[in-house]
């Protein structure tokens, strides 16, 4: 998306197990009337500019802007409200930069002013919904993104941005329309079709939800988490090999992903390649060490190939790395258990139990497990 707009695809996980989702967030619209022309340094000469004038005060603003100097470009544009108390524009061009700042209450009432000459404004109006979906205000900014949308129903961003509310607040059926409009009036929405799929997900509709998610890879090879979510989706519906090709995009284009590194080894783990699966894992940890959840899953593996002792020294590796983890309490003994070392078994057991109770139901089966000879 270009400067005006905005996303938070780094603030949730979509692909880890719960697969909780993760949304493109609401887009800001941009105008031409927001066009700002910026040259290259200020006018040396100060008896040319006129400091009675809104106008020369606005471009100031612009100017600073583009310079970076925030407070400065902020003053030019209050001196220019206060000799013009009904100028539109620079309401704009402040809004604009508090939001483009994190200021999203000052943004609002810049806004709002805008909006007191101009209730129809659809930028305003827009980006105050943006706005208040920002500080989490939800049913406001639904409400605000309504009355763009009967202003201009054409538009497939505003579509966007109430899919991405409902969808939020999950009221996923009435998320899906949104966005399926959105997509009606531009096809080529790649992260439409990407939370698209995240919609259909939440609804338990996995085929659909495939199918958006390679729509979006097709739109944009580029954008990884398109085909991080591709690929949790395929390890859910078991098809192990093409949401191994997927892992394997993500980390062309991301090496350094030490999560997709790990996911990729449990795509060749579950493919039983637990040789391949082994060198992943090593390779993760060596570029970020001390991850609690591939020291767990490389034991895993090692297990699979009776290596016992080499997972028993990983899944303790792991609990130096998060000292209350139940699953891996879990692993720990059960596997010590099979190797009939039966006293310390029960320890990490019950040391598992005491940080998830659901493992006590599962004690009894230990008896099951026959130790090796």
């Amino acid at each position: 998306m270009g400067a005006n707009g905005w996303r938070d695809d780094t603030s949730a996980d979509f692909v880890t197990a719960a697969y909780d989702g993760e949304y493109t967030s609401a887009k800001t619209f941009t105008t031409d009337e927001l066009a700002i022309h910026t040259p290259p340094v200020l006018a040396d000469d100060e008896e040319e500019f006129d400091t009675t004038s809104a106008t020369a005060w606005c471009e100031r603003g612009d100017l600073l802007r583009a310079l970076e100097l925030f407070d400065f470009a902020l003053e030019a544009y209050e001196q220019a409200t206060l000799l013009a108390v009904s100028y539109i524009d620079v309401y704009l061009r402040k809004g604009d930069l508090y939001s483009t700042l994190g200021q999203c209450q000052e943004a609002i009432a810049a806004f709002e002013q805008v909006l007191l000459c101009e209730p129809e404004h659809v930028y305003a109006l827009n980006s105050k919904a943006t706005l208040l979906y920002r500080q989490g205000r939800y049913p406001q900014a639904l409400l605000y993104y309504e009355k763009v949308l009967l202003l201009s129903p054409h538009e497939a961003t505003f579509h966007y941005n109430k899919a991405v509310v409902l969808a939020t607040t999950e009221r996923y059926t009435e998320a899906l329309v949104a966005y399926e409009r959105c997509i009606r009036l531009n096809p080529a929405d790649a992260h439409a079709h990407n939370n698209q799929g995240n919609v259909f997900y939440k609804l338990h509709f996995y085929q659909k939800a495939l199918a958006a998610y390679e729509q979006a890879t097709l739109l944009d090879a580029t954008e990884a988490i398109f085909f991080e979510n591709k690929a949790a989706v395929l390890m859910f519906l078991n098809r192990y090999t093409e949401a191994l090709a997927s892992y394997e995009h993500v980390l062309a284009l991301d090496p350094a992903n030490t999560a997709m590194q790990k996911c990729k080894g449990d795509a060749l783990a579950l493919l039983l390649r637990y040789e391949e699966a082994i060198a992943v894992y090593h390779h993760a940890l060596e570029q970020t060490p001390n991850v609690m959840p591939i020291y767990h899953a490389w034991g895993r593996a090692l297990c699979e190939l009776t290596r016992y002792e080499e997972a028993l020294a990983l899944y303790e590796k792991a609990l130096v790395c998060d000292a209350d983890d139940p699953e891996t309490y879990w692993a720990k003994g059960t596997l010590l258990w099979k190797l009939a070392r039966y006293d310390v078994a029960m320890v990490a057991c019950i040391a598992a139990i005491e940080r998830a109770p659901r493992y006590k139901e599962l004690l009894c089966f230990l008896t099951i497990i026959q130790p090796d000879e």
